[in-house]
């Protein structure tokens, strides 16, 4: 009798701590939605941005780093702290620009890292659309660098014409990009652990 209740409190505590790491496993879209608010918080006064869809990874090999690939596309709300709670109810501005985001979630022990890029998708270009010519000029982005804005001229005969840029970049198969994101980002994590 008293063997099968060691038995019998082995197992619970087996079951309770299972249980309690389950509750810890942060999902995939959490994560997003998380590197989405922070991304939204740095845009003050400007148009807050909404997810359009997710981009999981293949597979995820690491339970430390979790790459985040997702896309965005701007909203007709502006960025205040009371909309940052709540992005999801704004309606997406019609010709919104949309932007492609990359980022990496590190969890080592207690300390937890984010760290999330938002670029402008010219992904319409690589699938052989038209980009109209922008009469804006570009704006710095978060970073301070300037966003180069695509120009295509129409071609003649209405033949598609693809930029040499464009080309070599659809060439690269997507599980070189993300080979390239993840060692990027790996770099970049392990630079920031240094200080």
């Amino acid at each position: 009798m008293a063997g099968a209740w060691k038995v019998l409190v082995l197992v619970l505590c087996l079951a309770g701590v299972s249980c309690a790491h389950r509750r810890h496993r942060l999902r995939y879209e959490d994560l997003v939605a998380k590197a989405l608010r922070v991304y939204n918080e740095g845009q003050q006064g400007r148009p807050l941005f909404r997810l359009v869809e997710t981009i999981p990874p293949p597979q995820l090999n690491s339970t430390t780093r979790f790459p985040l690939n997702f896309r965005i596309r701007e909203t007709v709300c502006t960025s205040t702290p009371e909309r940052l709670r709540q992005p999801q109810n704004c309606a997406f501005l019609e010709g919104g620009e949309e932007r492609l985001c990359n980022g990496q979630f590190s969890r080592l022990g207690r300390r937890l890292s984010l760290t999330v890029s938002c670029d402008r998708d010219c992904g319409d270009l690589i699938r052989g659309q038209r980009v109209r010519p922008s009469a804006e000029p570009a704006e710095p982005s978060e970073a301070g660098e300037v966003a180069q804005v695509a120009e295509v001229a129409e071609p003649a005969g209405g033949a598609e014409v693809a930029e040499p840029a464009a080309a070599a970049e659809a060439e690269v198969p997507p599980a070189a990009k993300y080979l390239y994101e993840k060692a990027k980002y790996d770099i970049i994590s392990n630079i920031l652990r240094n200080f």
